[in-house]
């Protein structure tokens, strides 16, 4: 059995360097999961990108067939970090099996969360970034606590609640990156990326989230709870 990144218990901090580098360890640790999983969820997008202009005109329909391949694969990476703390393998198809079982809650879920940030948006912008914050770690309680939606957005709430400000920082930072890298490219490019060249970019981005957003949730445990990997030992056994 492989060794745990960190050790089967998670220590009792939470700070936004810590989550971040937890974050690269995980997703350094099982890479072909974790980027071959978002890889999968766009993998109709890309093929239409690759196809001809007739294709494309059909993108609307693709990215909801994208969007519902996303929320799987939200939920499956949420198992695949779990089994990565604890030092044990996630494949890629057992993993899409547990995001796969879930699918019906991480939907509602997710459309919840979308509407209500939404709407802090529309109202004003710093109520936006609050929900955003507030609802982060939605989707892991919603896989690893098998919570019906409005209790996984409680759950999300009651968890992230102290902790909101370290978590925007790295919403933010991870926003950043993904910008600076499209900025990169347009200026190499000299021009716009293309609808292709943005949607592999995503993958990348789609992975890093999804991960921290996991990794956020089991430090938060730890920290507000005293929760150890091995008393969650049980949840996907």
């Amino acid at each position: 059995m492989p060794t745990p990144p960190y050790g089967f218990i998670v220590e009792a901090e939470f700070t936004v360097g810590s989550v971040l580098s937890r974050t690269f360890s995980t997703l350094l640790d099982n890479p072909l999961v974790f980027f071959g999983l978002p890889g999968l969820a766009a993998l109709p997008e890309i093929l239409v990108a690759l196809g001809s202009s007739e294709a494309r005109a059909g993108l609307g329909l693709v990215s909801l067939f994208s969007v519902i391949l996303s929320l799987i694969m939200e939920g499956a990476v949420a198992y695949a970090v779990y089994q990565s703390l604890r030092g044990q393998a996630a494949p890629l198809g057992e993993s899409l099996s547990k995001g796969l079982a879930r699918i019906i809650p991480l939907a509602i879920s997710a459309v919840l969360t979308g509407i209500i940030i939404l709407l802090g948006f529309i109202f004003l912008i710093v109520p936006g970034f609050t929900m955003m914050c507030l609802l982060s770690v939605t989707i892991p309680a919603c896989v690893v606590e098998r919570l019906g939606p409005v209790d996984s957005l409680n759950r999300s709430a009651e968890l992230t609640k102290g902790y909101r400000f370290s978590i925007f920082a790295l919403i933010l930072i991870a926003s950043l990156a993904w910008g600076l890298i499209v900025i990169g490219l347009s200026a190499v490019s000299s021009g716009s990326p293309s609808p292709l060249a943005l949607t592999l970019l995503d993958v990348p981005s789609k992975a890093f989230n999804a991960v921290m957003a996991a990794i956020i949730y089991y430090d938060l445990r730890a920290v507000k709870e005293g929760v150890s990997l091995e008393s969650l030992a049980g949840v996907f056994d």
